[in-house]
């Protein structure tokens, strides 16, 4: 599967940010609470969203998502099948706002906003009440986007060109949704529920009903699901994940391991397990994987100005290193044309020896200067010895 160039870029961006977030403490064990990256709009469940924002300001998570789709087009056929990726950022700032964006499939290649207000957070004195949430999806995107992001392509490959005028119409840019999620957390566990409902993408078939897939489908634009995580070790958790995200039943497994995120997810588990020959993109369960990873934003630019701040105290040293070793070298001069003058008793070479003495003691106070500032500049320095 070849890349095209802007996802190559945006992809060796996502790798380039990923080592420069890794400045947190290590040995910090990852939240059972919070939540990862979904497949395609930022964090959640699978597909579905949830009433969580990060309550550190500024992390951030970038992300690919991979699903098994076809070979050679977007009909499915029984041999043989491809990775259609989605590359997604998304950012939580301030404990109560989340914005992101995604490009869209390989094949696709289209860019769609997306962003959600934690209206209240669930507080440990009300044991019941659920965090609140509002959020959008798929701004800015086309039209006819379908809930796989394939675009136009689910419309030319789903109906025949007599019908794509009046039907193949979706609805779904931008995506509205209002979702509350519960957490219930013990010492090596965390629970939580999630139910919602929204517009767009969640309940609209742009009068594809018969391809697009009811079987899975509760009460048009309800999902909900819920998540088990628990821990794994210090660094590292596991989270069982099962949803109904609007249209179909879906579970996976997803594995945090310190800032890294590994998901690997069955969609349409309703449907059946092999992909019909006359059946486009929907009714068929697939394979999904995710890769993704956290960092932070304050972090990253915190660990950038530090490490431009030691650089410059490195340059600042190398220079001191050089001046006290510039000025040893004059006070060894210094020293041997004092000799010099003692050796001669005249009035000249006696005022000589004093102006040489002082000038000495002149660079041995410098050269003390010098070595004091190197030591605080590279703190555990060996001090240069001074004549």
């Amino acid at each position: 599967m070849r890349l095209s160039p802007r996802l190559r870029r945006v992809l060796a961006l996502a790798l380039l940010l990923s080592p420069a977030a890794v400045t947190r403490a290590q040995d910090a064990p990852p939240s059972l609470t919070a939540y990862t990256p979904t497949l395609t709009f930022g964090t959640g469940l699978i597909n579905a969203p949830v009433a969580w924002v990060s309550p550190e300001h500024g992390d951030l998570w970038v992300a690919a998502s991979a699903r098994g789709f076809n070979q050679g087009s977007l009909t499915p056929r029984p041999n043989g099948s491809i990775w259609d990726l989605t590359m997604t950022a998304d950012a939580h700032l301030f404990g109560r706002v989340s914005l992101g964006g995604s490009i869209y499939s390989t094949n696709n290649q289209q860019v769609g906003a997306h962003a959600s207000v934690l209206i209240y957070r669930q507080q440990p004195d009300l044991k019941w009440l659920p965090s609140l949430a509002v959020g959008v999806r798929n701004v800015g995107a086309s039209a006819r986007q379908d809930r796989y992001v394939t675009g136009v392509r689910r419309v030319v490959d789903a109906l025949p060109a007599s019908q794509r005028a009046a039907k193949g119409i979706i609805n779904g840019s931008p995506s509205f949704y209002g979702v509350a999620t519960r957490e219930f957390t013990w010492d090596k566990a965390a629970l939580g529920v999630t139910v919602g409902y929204g517009t767009g993408l969640f309940k609209n078939s742009g009068g594809m009903d018969s391809v697009y897939n009811q079987n899975g489908t509760l009460t048009p634009g309800l999902f909900m699901g819920a998540r088990l995580a628990m821990p794994l070790s210090k660094t590292s958790k596991m989270s069982l994940v099962m949803e109904n995200d609007g249209w179909d039943w879906n579970a996976g497994v997803v594995i945090t391991a310190g800032h890294v995120t590994f998901g690997l997810m069955a969609t349409e588990l309703e449907e059946t397990k092999g992909i019909p020959p006359s059946e486009p993109l929907a009714n068929w369960t697939k394979t999904n994987l995710i890769l993704g990873y956290n960092g932070s934003i304050p972090d990253i630019i915190r660990g950038s100005r530090q490490r431009a701040e030691a650089v410059e105290l490195e340059l600042e040293a190398r220079r001191l290193r050089r001046e006290v070793q510039q000025r040893d070298q004059r006070m060894r001069e210094l020293s041997a044309q004092i000799a010099r003058a003692r050796l001669r008793a005249d009035a000249e070479s006696t005022a000589q020896r004093t102006a040489l003495e002082k000038a000495l003691e002149q660079e041995r106070e410098a050269a003390r200067r010098a070595a004091d500032r190197l030591q605080k500049v590279k703190p555990g320095t060996k001090p240069p010895e001074i004549l």
